[in-house]
Formats: C-alpha cells, sequence, structure tokens
C-alpha cells in the first residue's frame, strides 16, 4: 500500500483485491490490517462494497472475531439477502 497513490488507496476495488490476496495466502493478520484502511463510514453500499465488507468479515472470521464478523455480514444482507453466502454465514454464526 505504500507505493500507491492517495486515489488508489481509497480504492474499494484496490483494497478488496489487496485483501483478498492476502486471504488466499492465509495471511489473516494482514488481510486485516489492509482491509482496515478502507472507508467503511457514510458509504453508499454497491456492489463493490458489498464484496468489500464481505472480504473483511472473512478476515475477522479467520480471526475468530465473531462480533465484528456478525456487524459486516449483517450489513451485506440489508443490501442483498442473496450476496455471496452471508446469510448462510450468519445462521452458522449466531447458532
Amino acid at each position: 500500500m505504500q507505493g500507491l497513490n492517495d486515489t488508489t488507496k481509497s480504492d474499494v476495488r484496490v483494497i478488496t483485491f489487496l485483501g483478498l490476496t492476502y486471504l488466499k495466502l492465509k495471511k489473516y493478520d494482514l488481510a486485516l490490517e489492509v482491509l482496515k484502511q478502507g472507508s467503511t463510514r457514510k458509504r453508499e453500499m454497491n456492489d463493490n462494497m458489498a464484496k468489500f465488507r464481505y472480504c473483511l468479515g472473512l478476515a475477522y472470521e479467520f480471526l475468530g472475531k465473531k462480533k465484528d464478523v456478525l456487524k459486516q455480514y449483517n450489513k451485506i444482507v440489508v443490501y442483498n439477502a442473496k450476496f455471496e453466502d452471508v446469510e448462510e454465514k450468519i445462521k452458522k454464526l449466531s447458532e
């Protein structure tokens, strides 16, 4: 992230891509660190934002932070209940 310009750093698609890359490498702490740089405040929900929140939720899930996972997945389900497998994940985490 350090070598990127400010516009690129704030692009939710770039942040999501980098976060996903770290998740696939099983570097969950690094994924969370990158994803936390994305702004979740007062952003209009769209597919890019839902994907970002989904990746953020995955990072929290891999790190065992259930409360944070549910916060992200619940925001997605309000936008689109059929997005990825969030409904199923929420049910499983709520048991």
